[in-house]
């Protein structure tokens, strides 16, 4: 027997009164008149604590659909949004690859003072690529104007603009512009 199993909890202090300790002999509850008042308030403190029962953990609150088909959008938009990042920094990284190969060829075929060669199963060669851009809008849409020439434009508006255009007008759109609301889902987090 260990000294704590051969003490009494109940016990008389100096100034007469009694009192009884806890299971783990750190709580001291009283004072009591008498030993067997101390005995009975601790067989009562003894009951209420086998009473207790632990806490339940909280029943999840039944979902309705409308939650899981929330919870399962939001939970694809994530992994949608997580593979697009992951997509764009692996592109990243083989067209960086590409770009110093383009270079790397480049000088190759400067070195070698030539128009093309053949390695590797392929033929790599000089190529001219046009860039076009508009560098005066206004000079650019006189002479589309005066040639009819508007197959030099694409055809599109910015629905930015147009918004705004609409908004300022009443709603009503500019001439020669058609536009309709589509109704479309949008989910964002609270």
């Amino acid at each position: 027997m260990t000294t704590t199993e051969q003490r009494d909890p109940v016990h008389m202090d100096p100034d007469g009164q009694w009192y009884f300790y806890n299971e783990t002999w750190d709580g001291r509850y009283g004072p009591y008149p008498t030993p067997d008042e101390a005995r009975a308030q601790m067989k009562g403190y003894i009951e209420w604590l086998n009473s207790q029962k632990p806490p339940q953990p909280e029943e999840p609150k039944p979902q309705s659909e409308a939650d899981i088909a929330v919870a399962e959008y939001l939970k694809l938009r994530e992994m949608k949004a997580k593979l697009a990042d992951e997509q764009k920094k692996a592109m990243k990284e083989i067209q960086d690859q590409l770009d110093k190969a383009d270079a790397w060829l480049l000088g190759r075929m400067q070195e070698m003072g030539v128009e093309s060669f053949k390695a590797g199963g392929a033929t790599v060669f000089f190529a001219s690529e046009l860039r076009a851009g508009i560098g005066d809008k206004g000079a650019l849409m006189d002479y589309i104007r005066q040639t009819g020439e508007v197959e030099i434009l694409q055809s599109r508006v910015s629905s930015t603009v147009i918004r705004e255009w609409m908004d300022r007008n009443g709603g009503h759109t500019p001439p020669g512009v058609s536009a309709s609301f589509e109704r479309v889902v949008r989910v964002r987090k609270s």
